[in-house]
């Protein structure tokens, strides 16, 4: 989720700052970004719970 949420909009920044890509508009992007923010920090605590969990047994 990370990858595929996260990834095009931090590739986009990183071309743009090293002058690859002029005209920065990532709109549909940054909404992309946004969308997989919440579920994806949900999916990651969730699995740090449970290995927490496991490792106390």
């Amino acid at each position: 989720m990370l990858l595929f949420g996260w990834g095009p909009l931090l590739l986009v920044l990183l071309a743009s700052w090293l002058g690859l890509w002029q005209n920065l508009d990532p709109v549909g992007l940054g909404l992309l970004f946004v969308v997989t923010l919440i579920p994806a920090l949900a999916c990651l605590g969730i699995g740090l719970l449970q290995s927490w969990i496991n490792k106390s047994e």
